[in-house]
């Protein structure tokens, strides 16, 4: 096993070789002297813990100044973490502090954290999405260490269920950015922040039922064709987006979807069965935008309005919405900044948060199409005219009757096909 861990800003990295595991915990670590390449090394320890229900991960301690990026690779860490048979009940990622409290966003925004398993069912290819944590996760107002909102960096199986690891290769990721302001020449403006990287699972009785995970992706922009995060562009002002995507699997959604998108232009989403295309977009107020390379995104006149006419339109079809109206952001003032000593440095402004979205019952066979549906505002930072957006939604399902084997909980990603504006609806071709 390696574990690399590495800065953007300034240029610093270290590689570590973890010793034999035992059964407890251990933080015995050697360096790798090759690897830097004569780049000033990080002393940062790797703890792995293993108990009979928990597995988890820390790295660091890593010294974090206003505006630095992080960056994480642990791989690979099959049979360290996770091995065949295990069954996940709960995952958390997150950073922590020296005593053990999660940090909330702000100061440290969780850009992304992801569990990666490569298996024959992906033919070879690495799945990106087995279990992880972005700072939209967040959920309430507080912030800073020790933080409640760090809450929604756990996400748990509903009761009776698991994930069960079946025999791949795991592998982890991340990327943090420390969001605290530098002064106005450049320099830290609050002293360094001490923190560890923490990923741990919560393991549960071999007896639960089986539970696949599904995270479905939207489909690339032609204005950011190879964005290495896979996002798409949306412009500054009122949009919408619509794409699809076939099930891979028979199954049904148990309760408790969740949804990673950027708030800062998340307005609403729904999730429609079938191709549910607008019924006309010159009545329905979408509009195309004149520079063709926005095929994927339309301009909608009353974004409000738009929403209203897709539930009505489509209401027997409505398996999921966003709620526009709940808690996607929390704005922190300056004088709510001024009463939190670990808030130095930390911008007044608003900042993400989950928000709610809502599902009904729905039981689905392998190859129903679905159609998404994102609605697009500029929130704050309107500023940014190419602002580049994901909109992901996740859920469990309990797999068919008779899909459910010793391997029958996994990890499933839902490729999207291009959005039929662009390319099947006329009436948003002008």
């Amino acid at each position: 096993m390696f574990i690399k861990q590495y800065h953007k800003a300034p240029q610093e990295c270290s590689t570590l070789c973890a010793h034999q595991l035992a059964e407890e915990c251990l933080g015995r670590i050697s360096l790798d002297p090759n690897d830097c390449q004569g780049a000033r090394r990080l002393q940062v320890a790797a703890i792995l813990c293993h108990t009979a229900q928990l597995r988890g991960l820390r790295l660091g301690p890593v010294e974090s100044s206003p505006g630095e990026w992080h960056y994480f690779l642990a791989a690979p860490i099959s049979g360290l973490l996770l091995r065949p048979g295990d069954r996940i009940v709960s995952f958390s990622g997150r950073a922590v502090s020296e005593a053990g409290l999660p940090i909330g966003f702000p100061p440290l925004h969780m850009h992304h954290i992801h569990v990666i398993t490569m298996s024959n069912r992906d033919g070879g290819h690495p799945n990106n999405h087995y279990w992880e944590t972005h700072g939209d996760f967040s959920v309430g107002d507080s912030f800073g260490v020790g933080a409640a909102s760090t809450e929604g960096y756990t996400r748990r199986l509903p009761p009776g269920h698991a994930m069960y690891v079946g025999d791949y290769k795991v592998a982890s990721s991340a990327v943090l950015n420390d969001v605290r302001a530098r002064d106005a020449a450049g320099g830290a403006s609050a002293a360094p922040l001490r923190f560890y990287l923490e990923i741990s699972f919560e393991l549960g009785a071999a007896a639960l039922r089986p539970a696949h995970s599904l995270w479905f992706d939207a489909p690339l922009s032609a204005v950011i064709p190879q964005d290495v995060y896979g996002r798409y562009a949306v412009p500054s002002g009122h949009a919408v987006s619509w794409w699809f995507a076939a099930m891979p699997v028979d199954g049904s959604m148990l309760i408790g979807a969740w949804l990673h998108t950027h708030r800062a232009r998340y307005r609403a989403y729904l999730l429609l069965r079938g191709k549910r295309e607008p019924q006309g977009c010159a009545e329905w107020g979408i509009s195309a935008i004149a520079d063709r390379r926005w095929g994927d995104v339309r301009q909608v006149a009353e974004p409000i309005k738009l929403l209203d006419t897709l539930r009505t339109s489509y209401a027997d079809d409505l398996i999921c919405e966003g709620d526009e109206r709940g808690q996607n952001w929390v704005e922190l003032r300056p004088d709510d900044l001024a009463k939190r000593g670990e808030a130095s440095g930390v911008r007044p402004g608003r900042y993400d948060r989950a928000g709610a979205i809502k599902c009904r019952p729905w039981s689905f066979r392998q190859g129903d199409e679905v159609t998404h549906y994102a609605l697009h505002e500029p929130v704050w930072d309107a500023s940014i005219e190419t602002f580049a957006m994901h909109t992901n939604l996740f859920f469990f399902a309990s797999p068919a009757e008779g899909q459910a084997t010793t391997a029958g909980g996994e990890a499933i990603s839902v490729n999207s096909a291009i959005s039929s504006s662009s390319h099947m609806n006329p009436g948003c071709e002008s």
